[in-house]
């Protein structure tokens, strides 16, 4: 979504360039949108084994390998390794947008071996930038930090949509993303078991919108039904349009392992939400603290954890002080039209 927005705004910025656009997995829920969005559109489906997509991709890599370029964009770890292949083809520089942290940089095949090929690499976030310098030998000048902003419009919504719960007098307590491990669908159990050990006498819902699969929805009702916590939590599911969810919590959680940035995080804020999560995990949190705008605790820190969210559920002062300090310094630091300006400069210092 990030970077189909990009591409749309150099296209309205800067209309004499050309933009081709490889889809390295199609038939995905957004190929329409970048198929309208590129000059030139290929797909390279890595998942399809019929002879008939065998013979379509293979045209269409003949077609691509036909062009011109001035600069190979690669978008995230999974279009590196053909980024590659195609800088060397054209010779000519690549840029890496590095959606992703540091867990995915260790199941990357090569990836340091492969971070050696690029010219230029952008990154959301200062946190994924020093992992980068500290950890992979990275110069800080071949890094560009280009924050993530909000994908949906945050206007509150109209005060009549129904949610499916109803809890007067209760903190609600909200987290939103794919329910898997890296955004820790198994620590939400062992958190509200610690805080109704520590706080019985408070009245929480942990709601929580996002994707799940059937194993996933099975582990966590496992756990909570087995330490007799699922009256604690309330999974919503897939969500077309989360934001009257988001408008409805009192304080926005993150439990992420890791994320180069968190969009999540930035949407709850830039609407006024408190935001809780660990230290040196999410992007997003890390540019709140810069700002002294969310609450971070150590990482796994579950009763460090409970304590905060204790404290926000009592104070509802502290909550509405906190959320309007991260909106005003998140407004401040992210910006559409800046970003877009951040990229084009990018590409151009590649081709001058």
């Amino acid at each position: 979504m990030q970077m189909l927005r990009i591409i749309r705004n150099l296209k309205k910025h800067h209309g004499d360039w050309r933009q081709d656009i490889l889809l390295m997995f199609g038939g995905n829920a957004m190929q329409e949108e970048f198929f309208r969005a590129a000059d030139n559109f290929f797909v390279q489906n890595t998942y399809s084994n019929s002879i008939r997509n065998k013979i379509k991709k293979y045209l269409s890599y003949r077609q691509l390998l036909r062009q011109s370029y001035d600069v190979i964009v690669a978008n995230t770890v999974v279009a590196l390794a053909p980024g590659i292949e195609l800088k060397k083809r054209f010779k000519i520089p690549l840029v890496f947008c590095l959606r992703e942290s540091e867990y995915s940089f260790r199941i990357y095949d090569g990836f340091e071996r492969d971070l050696s090929f690029c010219d230029k690499i952008v990154t959301v976030s200062d946190l994924v930038k020093t992992i980068l310098v500290q950890k992979y030998n990275i110069a800080p000048t071949m890094v560009e930090v280009i924050h993530n902003f909000p994908s949906f419009k945050l206007e509150r919504p109209d005060t009549s949509t129904p949610l499916p719960y109803e809890t007067p007098g209760c903190c609600i307590i909200g987290l939103s993303g794919e329910v898997c491990w890296r955004k820790g669908c198994d620590i939400l159990p062992l958190l509200t078991t610690a805080y109704r050990k520590k706080y019985p006498d408070d009245r929480v819902l942990f709601v929580w919108t996002g994707n799940y699969s059937h194993a996933a929805r099975q582990q966590m009702e496992y756990d909570t039904d087995t330490s007799c916590t699922s009256d604690m939590i309330y999974m919503a599911g897939l969500i077309k349009d989360p934001i009257p969810y988001y408008h409805s919590f009192d304080i926005f959680l993150i439990l992420s392992r890791e994320e180069s940035f968190g969009n999540v995080v930035a949407e709850a804020a830039m609407i006024g939400k408190p935001v809780v999560g660990f230290d040196d995990c999410v992007g997003a949190v890390e540019l709140l603290k810069q700002g002294d705008a969310c609450i971070s605790v150590p990482y796994l820190d579950l009763d460090g954890m409970a304590d905060a969210l204790h404290d926000l559920c009592i104070h509802p002062d502290k909550r509405q002080a906190l959320g309007e300090k991260g909106k005003v310094w998140l407004t401040s630091q992210l910006n559409d039209q800046r970003s877009t300006e951040q990229y084009s400069q990018v590409l151009m210092n590649m081709v001058t």
